[in-house]
């Protein structure tokens, strides 16, 4: 069993008071996390605030993007794995998540760990895919699954039609690396993450 700790990407006004914590405080977590050997942070993911948490609070929260905090974090960190927890992938472009990881993973040496989810809000996700409200959140996260495993595994342009996909109901992509291919490194965690998430969906 392993522990990780939880960063306070998009907790303000949720689990905590705004303010709560700066960009300094997010960073300093991360680093005694890894001096006193836990295995990774954790950070969750909000695009905006939700209605109950302006209700309540008169100023809005500090909801940190959970890879840009990540990518920052690296810098002041050498070992602790980087797991999201979790990416809402119905409010993301699955091809852009995709390299996003990937290129994380690229810069911090293998130690992303992926994973995603469907997100608590449908509220949240109708303001950031207005144009998809239509669309079934879980119907998103397991084509989203699809196209970044094939993303992370196949070599060559791939096609991929899904419901977010162009006029012509294609995506085109090119299979993005990570830098762990073996079991036990953080890249084939990533991917792990991603193909136990798929046959859960």
């Amino acid at each position: 069993m392993k522990f990780g700790v939880a960063l306070p990407t998009c907790t303000e006004g949720m689990l905590y008071p705004i303010p709560f914590a700066a960009p300094q405080d997010v960073v300093r977590v991360a680093v005694e996390a890894e001096r006193l050997g836990y295995y990774a942070v954790m950070g969750n993911d909000h695009m905006t605030t939700q209605a109950y948490v302006r209700k309540r609070w008169p100023e809005p929260p500090n909801f940190f993007e959970p890879l840009i905090t990540y990518a920052y974090c690296a810098s002041s960190t050498r070992t602790i794995r980087l797991m999201t927890g979790v990416i809402v992938l119905p409010m993301r472009h699955p091809v852009v998540l995709a390299k996003q990881v990937a290129t994380l993973d690229q810069f911090t040496g293998g130690r992303v760990i992926l994973g995603v989810g469907v997100g608590a809000y449908r509220e949240e996700y109708e303001a950031t895919q207005p144009q998809l409200k239509s669309v079934a959140r879980a119907d998103l996260v397991e084509e989203g699954i699809q196209s970044m495993q094939l993303l992370f595994t196949e070599h060559g342009p791939i096609v991929h039609e899904d419901t977010t996909a162009d006029a012509n109901g294609h995506h085109r992509g090119y299979a993005l690396r990570f830098v762990g291919s073996e079991p036990g490194t953080a890249g084939y965690l990533a991917q792990l993450s991603v193909d136990r998430a798929h046959d859960w969906s």
